[in-house]
């Protein structure tokens, strides 16, 4: 099953009106995303929302998976919340393949404020196409 990419994602797609538009940097199993939160994303006050920080983290892994494994989509993210993230101030999100078996792929991801970890994910991920020749 291939899905057609129509530049509408939440995420990253650039034709979004109301999307986050962030611009994933990704190459050799690896993905980095800097976005500036406004207060349009919080929870409580001045407090970047946890789906936000979800959605962030699995977009990078994603990204990440994607230089491997073109056509893979997300079957499991498990997040750890460790400290608030804010609003109004940049996050750091680095993202990266740990292993790749056939048509599995795991991945891990840190969003980082100010220097410190908020938040993490692991995730399995499955490639919707055959692997490449291994």
């Amino acid at each position: 099953m291939r899905f057609e990419d129509d530049r509408y994602c939440y995420l990253c797609g650039p034709e979004n009106p109301i999307g986050l538009r962030v611009k994933p940097n990704k190459a050799d199993g690896r993905c980095e995303i800097r976005w500036m939160p406004e207060r349009e994303y919080q929870g409580f006050r001045n407090i970047l929302h946890g789906g936000i920080i979800s959605a962030l983290l699995d977009e990078a892994m994603a990204h990440a998976v994607l230089t491997v494994a073109p056509g893979a989509a997300t079957v499991a993210l498990s997040v750890c919340f460790r400290k608030p993230a804010r609003t109004d101030r940049e996050v750091h999100v680095r993202a990266r393949v740990e292993e790749r078996r056939g048509r599995l792929v795991r991945a891990s991801a840190v969003l980082v404020q100010e220097g410190e970890e908020r938040a993490s994910a692991e995730a399995r991920f499955v490639a919707l196409a055959k692997p490449d020749a291994e």
